[in-house]
C-alpha cells in the first residue's frame, strides 16, 4: 500500500523540501494540488506543459527520494 501526503498542507515549503519532508517520514508518495481554491504552489504547470526536459525534472525531485506522484489534485 502506498502511502502519501496531500502537499498543499506543505504550502509553505519550496517543493523540493516539501518532497524530502514527505520521505523523511517514510512515506512514498504525493498527491500534488494543481489549482482550485490554493494555488499550485508544488507544481510549475506552465513549465511542465511547455517542455518534456521540465516534466522530466519535475519527476525527478520525487524519483530521487524513491517515491511517486500519486494524483493531481484539482479542489
Amino acid at each position: 500500500m502506498k502511502l502519501g501526503v496531500y502537499t498543499a498542507v506543505l504550502h509553505d515549503k519550496p517543493v523540493a523540501e516539501a518532497v524530502r519532508a514527505i520521505s523523511d517520514l517514510g512515506l512514498d508518495s504525493a498527491e500534488i494540488n494543481s489549482g482550485g481554491f490554493l494555488p499550485p504552489v508544488h507544481l510549475p504547470v506552465a513549465d511542465i506543459r511547455a517542455s518534456q526536459d521540465a516534466r522530466d525534472e519535475y519527476l525527478g525531485l520525487f524519483q530521487a527520494y524513491l517515491m511517486s506522484v500519486q494524483s493531481l489534485t484539482v479542489r
